[in-house]
């Protein structure tokens, strides 16, 4: 290679700049919309440190966008070196006691005022491949040091933060693997799905092309009728020594001799032996009858013997014969058996295929069924163990004990919803009929509702309520019921923040309805239908897995009940639950 060559790979090489923003935008993040998971680490953070401000940040090539941000009004600034565009620059934490004496960071906007920013900490987040494309940062008025324990926290946050991008990433991998795979199949089916129609097409086209080339003369339907492989017509004028007059087809193929060696006076040498008392009978039948037919072996001219059928028909009389003539039409009956067995042997084939394919579609339904396990699990396992360190890290601190009980509190009400997790989908997978008794549906709906209230809180959603009766009985499962309810609920809330959510109990002499009616944005005709479909969400971005309503689905007719949706883009959607008061 010579320096030229040399001089041009090396310019084509990328930079480290452009190979850290190609890493950075795999990830998808940017203008991406809030994650639960990572708002909750920010707050942590701000909390632990006692600071107004915390973010997660993103460094793209001329801003740094904010993934996350606790006491920060704008959602990206320009890319200034001082902060965070310094901490990307680091192997460990960046730390700032005073960034107003930092002969770089005093210039930055933030840091300027009398009253800017003066404590600054953050730990850069270093991808799987070794790029870091953005920070966790605290950030505070006052100047501060770095307490071993304040260190050991921040490190394990910038780990909790790198770990959910890298499962974010994965998840949204499989997901894209998926349907990769599903596009496969379908493509894979179709291709099969065709060559069988090819294969039938060309079956008839050969039918229909042997049928069309012995239409006209009466010799040529004759030999239509008789469809063989091979054809000749024999003149008896002489009985002992029939004369060839003509023939047709694959006589060598089948015989192995050709037409100027087959000796017509001495055909029966040409027949197994077993079979010869068969031919005197087959032609005088044809003669008198019109047609005949038998099975025999024929003696191919190797030594080997070939099954083959012979139609036998009388044929019209010309001027230029004495004696009757007869049409032979010969059938290769090993050669047609041949090709049944290819035939049977392709269509085995094609149905393994099937098979096959059915199994791919099963793989790829129980990956589907694996993501959304991992994602509905993930977020709980991800609370209690961000919990759990930070109780470890607060250790000695003086409200230990208070930030321990807490601490315990959250891991057992995650656990707890790891389990509800588990139980439905088991049950959603092995159809298991639900436990009932006698209960209060407007209870039911009361209670599910007083555990949605903070959750619309937070979201400024107004639940309306109107119950036509007090009492409402039926034979239910009183928790899938509240969690069912629970699932739609949190849906309409979802639907649209500030917006009321209405509900609305009633029943007749046999049904009890249940109404939950939202102003939210709507959902397309073409989805509503797929709703309840397991997995199938509109809402990836923000942790929707699908499975709520699918399981919610479950439950209802597990209890004879039904649920309907309906729906208008930028109007609302309307969910009705009917109950059979008498139902089990």
């Amino acid at each position: 290679m010579d320096s030229e060559t040399c001089d041009e790979n090396r310019q084509m090489a990328p930079t480290p700049e452009a190979s850290r923003l190609e890493a950075l935008h795999r990830y998808a993040l940017l203008e991406s919309a809030p994650e639960d998971s990572f708002d909750d680490l920010v707050k942590m953070a701000a909390r632990y440190f006692d600071v107004p401000y915390s973010v997660i940040s993103l460094v793209d090539s001329d801003r740094i966008w904010f993934k996350a941000r606790f006491g920060i009004d704008d959602p990206q600034v320009a890319r200034i070196p001082g902060l965070c565009a310094t901490a990307i620059q680091q192997t460990s934490i960046y730390h700032l006691f005073d960034a107003s004496l930092d002969d770089v960071a005093m210039k930055h906007p933030l840091v300027m005022p009398d009253d800017g920013i003066r404590f600054y900490a953050g730990h850069p987040l270093t991808t799987a491949d070794g790029f870091n494309i953005g920070s966790v940062c605290v950030m505070g008025h006052s100047p501060r040091e770095l307490s071993d324990d304040d260190r050991e926290f921040l490190i394990a946050l910038s780990r909790l933060v790198t770990n959910e991008i890298e499962r974010r990433y994965a998840q949204e991998e499989l997901q894209r693997l998926n349907r990769d795979l599903d596009f496969r199949i379908h493509e894979r089916t179709k291709a099969l799905d065709s060559a069988i129609h090819e294969l039938e097409s060309e079956v008839e086209a050969r039918i229909q092309a042997h049928e069309a080339v012995v239409q006209g003369h009466k010799r040529q339907r004759r030999i239509a009728e008789l469809s063989g492989d091979y054809c000749y017509e024999l003149d008896f004028s002489n009985w002992t020594k029939p004369v060839l007059i003509w023939s047709s087809g694959p006589a060598e193929d089948m015989t192995g001799f050709k037409m100027s060696e087959l000796d017509i006076a001495q055909w029966e040498k040409y027949v197994h032996p077993d079979d010869r008392a068969l031919f005197p009978p087959l032609f005088e039948t044809a003669i008198t009858t019109g047609e005949a037919a038998a099975e025999y072996r024929f003696l191919r001219k190797d030594g080997q013997y070939r099954r083959v059928r012979i139609h036998v028909g009388l044929s019209p009389k010309d001027s230029d014969t004495k004696g009757p003539c007869v049409i032979a039409a010969v059938k290769d009956l090993d050669k047609l058996r041949r090709a049944e067995d290819l035939v049977a042997e392709r269509t085995r084939d094609l149905k393994q295929s099937r098979v096959q394919l059915r199994e791919a579609r099963r793989l790829a339904w129980l990956g589907t069924v694996a993501a959304g396990m991992a994602h509905q699990i993930n977020n709980p396992v991800g609370s209690m163990l961000a919990a759990a360190q930070f109780a470890l890290l607060c250790e000695g601190q003086p409200d230990e004990r208070t930030t321990w009980k807490e601490a315990l509190r959250n891991v057992e009400a995650e656990a707890k919803r790891c389990g509800e997790v588990v139980r439905g989908i088991r049950r959603f997978a092995r159809g298991e009929s639900i436990s009932k008794k006698r209960e209060n549906l407007c209870e039911i709906v009361v209670t599910a509702l007083q555990l949605v209230e903070s959750y619309a809180n937070e979201r400024h959603v107004v639940i309306e309520t109107d119950f036509q009766l007090d009492s409402i009985e039926a034979r239910v499962g009183k928790v899938d019921i509240e969690e069912t309810l629970v699932n739609i609920v949190r849906n309409a809330i979802e639907s649209q923040p500030a917006h009321p959510v209405r509900i609305r109990v009633s029943a007749t002499s046999d049904s009890a309805m249940i109404e939950i009616e939202d102003d939210g944005c709507g959902i397309p005709a073409d989805q509503c239908r797929e709703v309840f479909d397991p997995f199938f969400t509109t809402r990836l971005t923000e942790g929707g897995t699908g499975l709520g309503l699918s399981i919610a689905d479950g439950v209802i007719a597990d209890h004879k009940g039904t649920i309907e949706l309906s729906s208008q883009l930028g109007k609302g959607t309307r969910v009705l639950i009917r109950l059979p008061i008498d139902s089990i």
